[in-house]
């Protein structure tokens, strides 16, 4: 009988939905970071 506690037992949709998700909001922040990089240096040349 497999332990209902093994891990890869409940990977379904939702997972991967979840996945998916926290993928975009990684690259959201990405986004983010890197404009305020840009924008950070706009500053430092202005000085």
């Amino acid at each position: 009988m497999p332990s209902p506690l093994r891990p890869g037992q409940y990977i379904g949709p939702r997972e991967e939905e979840l996945g998916r998700i926290l993928k975009e909001i990684l690259d959201k922040i990405t986004l983010i970071e890197n404009r305020l990089k840009a924008i950070e240096e706009q500053i430092k040349a202005r000085k």
